[in-house]
């Protein structure tokens, strides 16, 4: 049996586990994982590294972050087939469109990036 990813909190560049609610299989509504619940400090910690982050974000040159949203899009692309199987077994639904839904959504990442090209500023 295929099995559900570990999920946790990703806060200013660390993973943290958390208790959180159950995520359950439609089709036979079995617990298949558990979905992380951030407590108020981690929104906090959250908000606080958001903030550092869009800091050094609005200051970096268009070319730069075409770069990084391009290589987002290309671990996306790497890991395609385990996120097609974790939200085939929350949303019961057939991998194939999940994994079709993935090429349009990498897609418009791309695009994104692409702007730099038209707008380099």
């Amino acid at each position: 049996m295929t099995t559900y990813p570990d999920i946790e909190l990703y806060i200013d560049g660390r993973w943290k586990r958390a208790d959180g609610h159950p995520i359950i299989n439609p089709a036979d509504e079995s617990v298949i994982g558990t979905v992380p619940h951030a407590a108020m400090a981690d929104l906090d910690d959250a908000l606080a590294a958001a903030e550092r982050g869009y800091r050094v974000w609005k200051n970096t040159a268009p070319a730069r972050r075409a770069q990084i949203i391009l290589k987002a899009a290309s671990l996306i692309r790497e890991r395609v087939d385990q996120m097609a199987v974790a939200m085939t077994l929350e949303q019961s639904g057939a991998a194939g469109n999940i994994t079709g839904l993935r090429h349009h959504r990498v897609g418009c990442g791309r695009g994104l990036a692409d702007l730099r090209t038209r707008h380099p500023q």
